[in-house]
Order: structure tokens, then C-alpha cells, then sequence
């Protein structure tokens, strides 16, 4: 062999090594039971940084369990930071508190960031933009994205109403991309640290009260014991969470990423994927809503069917002219949504009743879960060939209010397979109430609908026109 030769021969290897190591793979998460593996496997295999992005964030049992494993990888030296939105989470400031204080290395270096999403402020108007994207990204190689929340509901776990839900994982260098997006947020002004007040640490490890004023030391010394109470209750539940985890999987080893499967989905490598986001150092506004014309831009490309799911669907102009325009050269466009027996919000219900008449004309062909759980999951599939999966409804707050992330996912065949069965597992358990132009099944819209939920949808009929911009 020439020298020419041989070291071309090295450069080829290094190239296919490149491209092996970098290739992006994807595969959909849809059980619930997946869903919450496949994230504690990352956490607990992450070896450098752990970037965690959530809409609604509560505190019940299953939530605390992944707390556990991320503040058990802030211990190791993983670098954990978290931005959750300050209205739709329910964390306790004693667990933030918590989890910043004892998110420590053995270096004694902070590991653990937590920053909320446009806190309340001054700017009244700007309340109703709220951070709906859930992203968890570990070492800049592995991000899961979609519908859901850090919720036991999300996973199978509430004992009144579950959410059905659909998430997909990606791995390749599109996660640097996302990444990227979520530091731009972190760095950006819409995000703040979260105000602490009694449960700030320096303040709870404090003897006495001495920064303020004397007359008021007797209820400072009752806020900080009542403080210092609620961080050792979230430390007791932290503390029983790891005892089980390592009760479970042996203690200082973690669970094997990939042994989980959900409904014979595996990874593949897609001909290309795409991730897209609002402007994510500004407030969502008309301005800056660049996921809306993204989307658009892929479905206007459609070229036979269009399969969307969408648990809220309230068009705005530009969708009604893109799926005129499809409808018209031919494309067959199928929706499924909620019913009123299984939504989770009679007034999108109502500003979505308003327009299925008009939908139904058009063409579009319409399917409402029956439940009893209630459809979370957003997502469409072009032609059978491209998935778009992500955190955006077809509604106002999607389109102009809220931050929002998906990817473009092309050319995965059993992606877009699982995609296809998890939508007609969907119309299995769904009413057909619009098809060939006409609407059907009227008579059975209330039917197990509770009185509160007909009071709500009556009182929200009369003042849509000033709220359907907010749904």
C-alpha cells in the first residue's frame, strides 16, 4: 500500500467514526412505564451535565423519585440545571431549598441550578406566557422531548385521570442544537433565580433573626422554624427515595440504558432531523413565534395525508389557509382531540366547538377520545415518511404565547410506524364526528359529561371572544 494510500485510508476510518459517533437516532417513547425508565437510565448514566426544561413540575411521589436520582447525580459531579415555569409548578421552596443545599459534591463544589420561568412581575401583560417546552438533555448527546410533564399523571400513576401521552428520545448531535437552545434561555432575561424568602438556606442556618428589625424577631423565629420543619420533611422523602433506588438496583451501579422497550420500538437512524423553537431569549409573542411558520412550512409540503394529534385545537387564520390548500389539491387531513368526556379544559373545548362546524365543511376529518383519560399527546405525521414530535398544540397559546420545542424527524420508518399504530390505537377508543365534509355523531357530545364540566363550557361560550386568544 502507498503512503498516499494508507493515509487516506486512516482519514476515511476517522470520517466513518465521526459520522458513527455523531449519527442521530431516535425512537418513540409511548408506555407510560417507558417513559419514566428511560429518563431515570439517563439521570442515573449521565456523566457530565443533566439539563432539565418542564412546563409543570408537582411534588407527588414519582416526581420526588427522579429529584432523588438527579440530586444523587449532582452529588457525583454532574453539573444539574433546571428551569421549570413559576406558575405552572407546584416545588416547594423547602425543596428547591433543599436540593440547592444538598446538590454538593464531596468538593464541596454547587452542582445543582434552579431558575423559573417568567417569575411574576410589574409587566401585568406579559403574565400569560408561560415555558411550555419539557426537554431533559444529558451529556449533550441524548435529548427526550414531548408531551410530557414531571407529573405522577403523566406516568400512569394518579389515581383519578392519567394523561396519554407520547415523547420521543434523540440521540446524535441534533441534541447539541438543543442544548444550545436551552443555555440561550438560561442566559436570557426571561428566566430569574426563585425567590426563596424563609427557605433560603443562609437564612434557615441562621441562630437568630438579626437582619431585621427586633419588633419583628419573634415571627421571623417562627418562619424559619416553620422553614427549617418543611426542609426536613422534603429531606425524609429525598432520603426514602434513594434507600429504594438502591434498594433496587444494587447500590452505586445504575440500570442499563435501552433495556426498557415499549411495544417493539427501536432506535433508528432517520435521513434527517430538525429541532424547533420560538425565539427562546424573548417572551413568545406574534413577533417571535418561528415554530408556527416551521410547522407550516412541513406541512404545506404534505402530499397525501396528514395525521395530526392535538389535545386543544383552536385555529388561527394561517392553519385554516394551509389546510384549505391541502384539502385542495387532494391530501386526506385526520385529527384527533379530546371529547368533552375526556378533555382536561372545557374552555379550549368550547373556543374548538366553535370551529368544528367550519372544520368538519372543510374537509378535515375529526376524531374525539372517549377516555376515561384524558389525549395529551401532540404530535403529526406527513405522507407517512416525516414525523413532527413535540410540546405544540394546534391552539393560540402553542402558536403566539408560549415557548415551545418539537423536532422534524424524516425518513425513520419504524418511528413513523409506531407513530402510525400509537394514532390508530387513539381512533380505536375515539368517536368519528366529522367525515366527507359532514359533522356526525352530535347526539352523543355530552353524553358522561358532569354538570360542572356544562356550566364551565356555557359560561365559556358567553365570554370566548375576549379569552379564545389565550386558550
Amino acid at each position: 500500500m502507498s503512503l498516499f494510500a494508507f493515509k487516506y485510508s486512516i482519514i476515511l476510518s476517522l470520517l466513518l467514526t465521526v459520522q458513527f459517533a455523531f449519527a442521530n437516532q431516535a425512537r418513540l417513547l409511548v408506555s407510560d412505564n417507558d417513559a419514566l425508565s428511560t429518563r431515570i437510565e439517563l439521570i442515573q448514566n449521565a456523566k457530565s451535565e443533566i439539563l432539565v426544561e418542564y412546563f409543570s413540575i408537582w411534588n407527588d411521589d414519582q416526581v420526588v423519585n427522579i429529584f432523588a436520582v438527579l440530586l444523587k447525580a449532582a452529588q457525583r459531579g454532574v453539573k444539574v440545571k433546571l428551569i421549570m415555569d413559576s406558575l405552572a409548578s407546584s416545588v416547594p421552596r423547602s425543596l428547591i431549598s433543599l436540593l440547592k443545599t444538598k446538590g454538593v459534591d464531596s468538593s464541596g463544589i454547587e452542582n445543582f441550578e434552579i431558575k423559573v420561568y417568567n417569575p411574576p412581575g410589574l409587566n401585568f401583560f406579559n403574565i400569560s406566557s408561560r415555558n411550555h417546552s419539557k426537554m431533559l438533555i444529558v451529556d449533550q448527546k441524548t435529548v427526550i422531548n414531548g408531551g410530557r410533564n414531571m407529573v405522577d399523571k403523566y406516568f400512569g400513576f394518579n389515581k383519578n385521570r392519567n394523561y396519554i401521552d407520547l415523547d420521543v428520545i434523540i440521540s446524535g448531535e441534533i441534541a447539541q442544537v438543543a442544548r444550545d437552545n436551552f443555555f440561550k434561555v438560561w442566559e436570557s432575561p426571561v428566566v430569574n433565580l426563585p425567590l426563596l424568602y424563609e427557605n433560603d438556606p443562609i437564612r434557615m442556618a441562621q441562630n437568630s433573626c438579626q437582619y431585621v428589625k427586633d419588633s419583628y424577631e419573634s415571627e421571623c423565629e417562627n418562619l424559619r422554624n416553620s422553614a427549617i420543619k418543611q426542609y426536613k420533611n422534603e429531606l425524609n422523602r429525598i432520603e426514602e427515595s434513594m434507600k429504594k433506588i438502591d434498594a433496587q438496583i444494587g447500590h452505586n451501579t445504575v440500570l442499563e440504558f435501552g433495556s426498557v422497550k415499549s411495544q417493539g420500538t427501536v432506535f433508528s437512524e432517520p435521513t434527517s432531523i430538525e429541532f424547533l423553537s420560538h425565539e427562546p431569549t424573548e417572551l413568545v409573542s406574534k413577533r417571535t413565534n418561528s415554530m408556527t411558520a416551521q410547522i407550516l412550512n412541513q406541512l404545506a409540503q404534505a402530499k397525501e395525508e396528514v395525521l395530526v394529534i392535538s389535545p386543544y385545537v383552536i385555529l388561527e387564520p394561517e392553519w385554516y389557509t394551509v389546510f384549505n390548500q391541502l384539502l385542495n389539491k387532494g391530501v386526506q387531513i385526520k385529527l384527533i382531540t379530546n371529547s368533552l368526556r375526556s378533555t382536561d379544559s372545557f374552555f379550549a373545548q368550547s373556543g374548538y366547538r366553535a370551529e368544528k362546524k367550519k372544520m368538519s365543511e372543510m374537509g378535515i376529518e375529526i376524531y374525539e377520545y372517549n377516555g376515561p383519560n384524558t389525549m395529551h399527546a401532540k404530535g403529526f405525521l406527513i405522507d407517512r415518511s416525516k414525523a413532527i414530535i413535540g410540546t405544540f398544540n394546534l391552539d393560540p397559546r402553542s402558536m403566539y404565547i408560549n415557548r415551545e420545542v418539537g423536532f422534524v424527524i424524516a425518513g425513520s420508518q419504524p418511528l413513523n410506524s409506531d407513530y402510525l399504530n400509537f394514532f390508530n390505537d387513539l381512533v380505536a377508543n375515539s368517536t368519528v364526528v366529522a367525515k366527507n365534509k359532514k359533522q356526525l355523531n352530535t347526539d352523543q357530545d355530552f353524553n358522561g359529561v358532569p354538570a360542572h364540566g356544562k356550566f364551565i363550557l356555557n359560561f365559556s361560550n358567553m365570554i370566548l371572544p375576549l379569552i379564545r386568544h389565550l386558550l
